[in-house]
């Protein structure tokens, strides 16, 4: 066999030097290239050695497992026509093209990676020397593999199990096979090694060891479980013992009284490590109250428990606060406290039952009212009577005479309190009385026989006194007139005089 392969080499030396008279190769088109057939333990045709491309060089870019393209299809086509590939030529750099690489890669003395790199392709497409598939590595063989040894032991140096991978050609990443590794063990060497194998069939590294950690013995975790409404009290609780690993924990209701329905998730995960650590250390459930609406009675009552108005409102679970309506009862004034907290609980009781505010009863007082002139004369009175609180009186001046004048304040404001006291206890508007007019006096006629009684001369007017304002002076006749006597003041009228409130009561 050696002295087969000497000669073999021999004779490519001899072509090489034939063909090196023959101009320089240029890359061949893959449309003119045709597979030379490989003669089994017979030397290689010259027509091998001797193709002399007349394309335009092929560009030399980088090829990677994956890639894909008219370059892929390039690349194929040589690596079948030196007799690496054997699959199809479908432009898709696959595991059967990379292996068909490392081939040419390792019978051209190139590094041996799987990826057609620009000293692969060089080599592929433009060196003379380059060389085919070995006549003594038929291409028909199944592609080259390996069996790999794999090794489990402990931190103590004891093997505990064993197992084979069967490596392709080229570079492999093994990890370690979970069905080889018992529960609970823990890896403590690399976890991914990469192994390499070459086309002679030889991996390295030829061996993989993995280490792991026994376990030691399991330790139970005590989980507590809180069950608390939304307030933070709590209502229920549990404890539960869990062995290492992750477990979902799901809310048990019937631990919880009725009435609660759960806000929070319904199921947690805990995992607890080898040496008995909750994570987390517990858990809670939150819980909220169904919610149960009633009606609940409000009553207004005075001082004697005597009910004004009754009202109901809705309260919800839990504790609701009510507050005492003065617009149900106008004029009563609250004596008790304005506001009732009521609590509900989950079966629809409420606490208290009812709600009473207390008020008193409305007070009303009479408060003199008098029109008086500078003298003290009263000239009207005008009564009115007035409910609790602060009131404003204003003077009318339409109930007097023309030619009054008012002199004091027109308005006073007067407050009545809770118990009816009036202050001040009367109000009094003082006016000035109109000045009397000076008297004129008036020729007598001359000529007035029916009103004349005696043939006696006219005797000179006298002037007549006025009393009030609004009587008009008249011409004087012949006859002395008897004085007019003075009117009476003039009463006080049914109409009720104008109030002016300064505040609305309370």
């Amino acid at each position: 066999m050696d002295l087969l392969r000497t000669l073999l080499v021999y004779m490519s030396v001899l072509l090489a030097t034939s063909a090196s008279q023959a101009p320089a190769l240029t890359p061949m088109p893959t449309e003119f290239i045709t597979p030379t057939p490989i003669v089994t333990f017979t030397p290689l045709p010259a027509a091998v050695a001797t193709v002399i491309p007349t394309a335009a060089p092929i560009k030399l870019v980088t090829l990677y497992v994956g890639d894909r393209g008219e370059l892929v299809r390039t690349v194929q086509l040589r690596l079948k026509e030196l007799g690496y590939l054997t699959g199809a030529v479908d432009g898709i750099f696959g595991n059967q093209t990379k292996r068909a690489v490392e081939r040419f890669q390792y019978y051209n003395n190139l590094s041996v990676d799987g990826i057609a790199g620009q000293n692969t392709l060089n080599r592929l497409y433009n060196d003379r020397n380059v060389v085919p598939a070995s006549v003594d590595v038929p291409t028909s063989q199944p592609v080259v593999s390996v069996q790999l040894p794999v090794y489990y032991y402990d931190t103590t140096g004891k093997q505990f199990n064993t197992d084979a991978r069967i490596l392709p050609l080229g570079s492999t990443d093994v990890q370690p096979n979970p069905a080889k590794v018992p529960p609970g063990y823990v890896l403590r060497s690399q976890q991914t090694v990469r192994i390499t194998v070459n086309a002679a069939g030889v991996a390295s590294p030829a061996s993989i060891v993995y280490t792991y950690q026994i376990p030691t013995a399991p330790v139970n975790a005590w989980l507590p479980v809180y069950y608390r409404n939304t307030s933070g009290a709590l209502i229920a609780n549990q404890t539960k013992s869990l062995s290492q690993g992750t477990y979902p924990i799901t809310a048990n209701d019937s631990l919880v009284p009725n009435g609660y329905t759960l806000r929070s998730a319904r199921t947690q995960y805990v995992s607890v490590t080898s040496n008995g650590v909750a994570v987390p250390a517990s858990i809670t459930y939150t819980y909220g109250t169904t919610a149960v609406t009633v009606s609940v009675p409000v009553e207004y009552v005075d001082q004697n428990n005597t009910v004004i108005y009754t009202d109901y409102l809705p309260a919800r679970t839990g504790a609701n606060v009510f507050y005492a309506n003065d617009g149900l009862v106008p004029g009563y004034t609250l004596i008790g406290s304005r506001q009732v907290s009521v609590t509900v609980d989950t079966a629809g009781k409420a606490t208290p039952a009812k709600i009473t505010f207390t008020y008193r009863k409305p007070v009303s007082t009479k408060v003199p009212v008098a029109y008086k002139d500078t003298n003290g004369m009263t000239l009207l009175t005008a009564d009115t009577t007035l409910p609790q609180g602060t009131h404003t009186i204003s003077a009318n001046d339409d109930y007097l005479s023309p030619g009054y004048k008012l002199i004091s304040a027109r308005s006073v404001q007067v407050t009545v309190d809770v118990n009816g006291n009036v202050n001040p206890s009367s109000v009094t508007f003082t006016y000035q009385t109109p000045a009397t007019p000076t008297p004129v006096a008036t020729a007598v006629p001359t000529a007035v026989p029916t009103q004349v009684p005696s043939p006696t001369p006219t005797p000179t007017p006298t002037p007549v006194p006025i009393a009030t304002p609004t009587v008009a002076p008249t011409a004087i006749p012949t006859q002395v007139p008897t004085p007019t006597p003075t009117p009476t003041p003039i009463p006080a009228p049914t109409a009720t005089p104008t109030l002016e409130p300064t505040a609305t009561p309370t």
